[in-house]
C-alpha cells in the first residue's frame, strides 16, 4: 500500500472523528455510535482510493443519526 498525503488525511480526519463517536457512544451507551467510531477508526487501512474512503467515511459519519430516527 503506498501512503499518498491525502490518504493519510483521510486516516487522521475519520480516527479523529471515530474516537470521539466511540467515547461519545461508551458515555451514553449508544452502541450505533460505538461501532461507527470504531469502523472509522480502521477502515481506511482496508481501503484503497480517495474517493472511496471519503464516501465510505461520509457513510459511516452519517450513519448512527439515520439509526436513531429509526
Amino acid at each position: 500500500m503506498d501512503l499518498q498525503p491525502s490518504d493519510i488525511f483521510i486516516n487522521v480526519i475519520a480516527g479523529a472523528i471515530g474516537i470521539g463517536y466511540f467515547s461519545f457512544g461508551k458515555r451514553r451507551t449508544e452502541y450505533y455510535f460505538m461501532g461507527c467510531g470504531l469502523l472509522l477508526c480502521i477502515y481506511p487501512y482496508f481501503l484503497d482510493g480517495t474517493a472511496t474512503q471519503i464516501l465510505t467515511g461520509l457513510f459511516l459519519t452519517a450513519l448512527p443519526f439515520a439509526m436513531r430516527l429509526l
